[in-house]
């Protein structure tokens, strides 16, 4: 799972460039949408790279399918929109269907894979009527 955010404890004045930044970090819990959005690009970044540099694109279709795995496991692991404190945001996101459908999306352009066919055609992005969404 990857972890949701992370941000100073307070608001940092800009511009602060990284290295002159003394405030605290602090990691936020990982949500099944921080992972969804890891995976997704890394899919795509799979598809892209691998005419340059397969060893990569291999990595990154890697790590795409260990994402896309977690999330499938932990469909319901929301960022609260209470995780917030004096730097930075709420950015709550309860529901996972769109992230799902990109993933899934990404994952069968890239792969081919019946398996994320299926999850693209069962999303309720991809069955649902425009007027419904």
């Amino acid at each position: 799972m990857v972890h949701h955010k992370m941000h100073d404890n307070q608001w940092t004045q800009l511009p602060t460039p990284p290295d002159l930044d003394s405030k605290r970090r602090e990691l936020h819990r990982p949500s099944t949408v921080a992972t969804l959005h890891m995976g997704a690009p890394a899919a795509m970044s799979a598809r892209l790279w691998s005419p340059f540099d397969s060893t990569f694109a291999q990595k990154c279709l890697s790590a795409a399918r260990i994402g896309y795995a977690a999330a499938e496991a932990n469909p319901a692991i929301y960022a609260p929109s209470t995780d917030w404190d004096l730097g930075g945001g709420a950015y709550s996101d309860d529901d996972v269907r769109d992230e799902f459908y990109w993933a899934s999306a990404e994952m069968y352009i890239t792969t081919s894979e019946a398996q994320f066919e299926e999850d693209v055609m069962s999303n309720y992005y991809y069955t649902a009527r425009a007027a419904d969404q």
